[in-house]
């Protein structure tokens, strides 16, 4: 479980204020910006204009070792700004003194998402406990109020609890939706079951965890095929669908190389807008 020690308004983060910025800023794991996004303003108070952006290049990292290429780098080219929600990847580049880390604003939040049936409402204290015991990972209890996208909408479900699989599905290579999955599925075999697990998932018998492609997961929730699933939703306005119950909110960390001359503006919403700088 990780407190709130960012600040809620844009921040200016510079890598090294001696060193000129680059005109090629190569990153890993750092999604595309939104163009229809408002463009903030840089570290001095300026528009970010065109002019003003370096180039970025996404250095490849499928099938490596990340830690490698923090380390020796991709082709000899070592990330400048690499963004994780990896624990363990976070905890190696705290390690050295070649990279420090930042945390970015809590952008996602985890739901279990139950088709078809209708759960009781969760506590505070019980997503707290959820993001101290069963999650490793800069996690924190949802917090109250958020919006959440239209991720797991389906119509109203008529299959019968009887036949669906009996399954607690999560999105393959989510390692924070897998174990809340894992500690869902602990509490609905238990005999104190707290009232947020819906009962047709409670009295499933045979419950397995199953790791499926985000595609193949929402077909399944909208078909109510599937007993629930724990999603991974952003942080962004939009209405609740129903049922889906707020589980833990999650946000990543920027791991950024000293002496690099980057600089960047993290935005409210956790979006990096690169700057170019000229050396003071």
């Amino acid at each position: 479980m990780e407190t709130d020690t960012t600040a809620t308004s844009p921040q200016c983060i510079v890598a090294d204020t001696s060193a000129p910025g680059p005109d090629i800023v190569y990153t890993v794991g750092i999604p595309p910006a939104d163009s229809a996004r408002a463009t903030p303003l840089d570290c001095t108070g300026k528009p970010i204009t065109d002019a003003m952006r370096p180039a970025t290049l996404d250095l490849p990292s499928t099938g490596l070792d990340v830690r490698d290429m923090l380390d020796s780098g991709h082709g000899g080219r070592r990330p400048d700004v690499l963004v994780t929600r990896d624990p363990d990847l976070i905890q190696f580049a705290m390690q050295g003194d070649a990279y420090f880390t930042v945390p970015l604003p809590w952008d996602r939040t985890y739901v279990l998402a139950t088709p078809g049936s209708w759960p009781g409402p969760i506590t505070a204290a019980e997503r707290d406990a959820l993001a101290r015991d069963a999650v490793r990972g800069a996690v924190r209890g949802a917090a109250e109020g958020q919006a959440l996208r239209r991720w797991g909408c389906w119509p109203r479900i008529t299959t019968a609890a009887a036949t669906r699989r009996q399954v607690i599905a999560y999105i393959e290579g989510d390692d924070i939706a897998r174990q809340l999955a894992e500690r869902v599925a602990a509490l609905a075999g238990n005999a104190s079951r707290p009232t947020w697990i819906a009962p047709s998932v409670a009295s499933a018998r045979n419950l397995r965890l199953v790791a499926m492609p985000a595609l193949a997961l929402k077909d399944a929730l909208t078909a109510g095929r599937i007993m629930a699933a724990v999603v991974g939703t952003d942080r962004s306005r939009g209405v609740p669908c129903d049922p889906l119950v707020p589980l833990v909110d999650s946000r990543a960390h920027a791991i950024v190389r000293r002496g690099s001359g980057v600089s960047f503006i993290i935005g409210a919403d956790g979006a990096l807008w690169f700057t170019r700088r000229g050396a003071p």
